[in-house]
């Protein structure tokens, strides 16, 4: 029987229809219609088809160019409540911005509700819902609580899977860490004493061995002697570079209101892949940076195919706390830190313009204090900015993103700016031109070198036959004299 929108909640899909003539039905379809197909199997006959997710994908990102963020939620909360099973092979390309937009509404119950399954299954969602939706859920210390919860369930089944290579459950422990690092810090505050064995044993529960740092905890001073040495010499930069790491942790928790677990990750990625570059030795200042060491840090941050956006985001969000740190301990001077910051605002257009209609996912970081390069004015009208994304469509995003950065600084006229276009760039591009179903499709592994995973599943898509070209069962062209 040939399949119709008039006939096909009556056929009986207990027996096979031919592949092809059930995907030129499907193709056959408006969106709309596709989406009432879709639920009408998902719901009455969730065994039929398994790859009914390629249809979505397509859909999916037509939603996401209008900015039809409800559709994607409704269409996720469909799927959970009608066909649960369904909803747990699947969960993991559904969740995500269902789970950020309740985020985003401030309403925390249904961010539970939303994103129950990956905590519970975080093995499959780890490169996936869990470390986009942790990422970003670890921004906002109003919700610390919840994110220590998801870490502290999800960090033993990810160490523990033979289906992930080593480290997969590294930047969980490390939330877990963090939070007692706060615990410490809160102590310190009070002008309490710290119990640091009792904090040593409850690193042990977490096997957090990251780093070796507990004799500096108590040094949280940031005070260096002979600071011009810290600048010039690598032994003595060395020995001291640990006493300014936990100074600034405790900094960020206690005076500038901001996540020590993205404190944390910041640093160590500002060290590892800016500061430690080759012309560390003949800077003046060691802290010193240039728009194209900025650039060529998005560049490493921002991973294979886009997959570390989150952690390149929020690595930049982080610089200029780290930078007013600097200042206040007197490793930087005054000019140093406005100079500095002309360069970070010239490279925060190009975080801004990559953000476009998705800034909204981020709004976490408007609950950090204000940092000092940014003034109030200008702060409201970032946040409103923010705020109205929300209802952008992808285009309108790009065009309201520009006319704002059109109201922004250039670099100063005295810096000659990366060669354009840069690798980051150059990357940057690729990302945004690439469809949401080719992303689902790929097989890829999180190119941060302290956390492991494996890419989502491969797909494969049911095909019509196609023409076979005999020339590859054997026969080959001769080679030209």
């Amino acid at each position: 029987m040939e399949l119709t929108k008039e006939n096909y909640k009556e056929l009986d899909w207990n027996e096979m229809t031919p592949d092809d003539d059930y995907y030129d039905f499907v193709h056959s379809l408006d969106q709309e219609e596709q989406v009432t197909f879709l639920k009408f199997i998902l719901e009455k006959h969730p065994e039929y088809d398994d790859e009914w997710i390629q249809v979505y994908f397509d859909i999916v990102d037509e939603w996401r160019k209008k900015g039809e963020w409800d559709k994607i939620n409704a269409f996720a909360d469909f799927v959970r409540e009608k066909s649960p099973e369904v909803h747990k092979k699947e969960f993991q390309y559904l969740d995500d911005e269902p789970v950020l937009h309740a985020l985003f509404q401030e309403d925390l119950e249904l961010v539970k509700i939303r994103f129950a399954e990956t905590v519970s299954q975080p093995v499959k969602a780890v490169d996936s819902s869990l470390k986009t939706v942790f990422n970003i859920l670890s921004t906002n210390r109003q919700y610390n609580e919840y994110t220590k919860e998801i870490a502290e369930k999800v960090w033993k089944p990810l160490r523990d899977s033979e289906k992930l290579i080593g480290g997969a459950e590294e930047n969980y422990v490390l939330f877990l860490y963090c939070s007692k690092l706060a615990s410490a810090f809160d102590t310190i505050k009070a002008g309490a004493q710290v119990d640091w064995e009792s904090f040593k044993e409850d690193l042990e529960t977490i096997n957090f061995r990251l780093i070796e740092p507990l004799t500096e905890l108590p040094n949280i001073d940031g005070q260096i002697p002979e600071p011009d040495k810290f600048h010039k010499e690598i032994a003595y930069r060395e020995e001291f570079r640990p006493r300014i790491f936990f100074s600034f942790l405790y900094y960020a928790h206690v005076e500038a209101d901001i996540p020590i677990y993205w404190a944390f990750r910041a640093w160590m990625n500002i060290n590892g892949y800016m500061l430690e570059e080759e012309d560390a030795p003949k800077r003046k200042n060691w802290f010193a940076f240039t728009p194209a060491m900025l650039d060529k840090l998005g560049s490493r941050l921002v991973g294979f195919m886009g997959g570390n956006r989150a952690e390149m985001y929020m690595t930049f969000w982080t610089i200029p706390y780290l930078y007013d740190f600097f200042l206040k301990q007197e490793y930087i001077d005054e000019p140093t830190h406005q100079r500095l910051m002309e360069y970070y605002q010239f490279s925060k257009r190009r975080i801004l313009e990559g953000l476009g209609s998705t800034f909204w996912k981020y709004k976490g970081v408007y609950t950090w204090k204000r940092p000092q390069y940014l003034s109030e004015a200008e702060e409201l009208q970032e946040k409103k900015l923010m705020l109205d994304s929300i209802n952008w469509t992808r285009e309108e995003g790009k065009e309201t993103i520009q006319q704002y950065l059109n109201t922004l600084p250039e670099l100063p006229s005295y810096v000659v700016p990366p060669r354009v276009p840069s690798m980051f760039e150059r990357m940057r591009k690729q990302i945004a031109s690439e469809s949401n179903a080719s992303l689902k499709n790929a097989s890829f592994k999180n190119a941060s070198p302290r956390i492991g995973g494996t890419g989502p599943k491969r797909i494969k898509k049911k095909r019509k036959k196609k023409h076979v070209d005999n020339r590859k069962k054997g026969a080959r062209k001769k080679k030209r004299k």
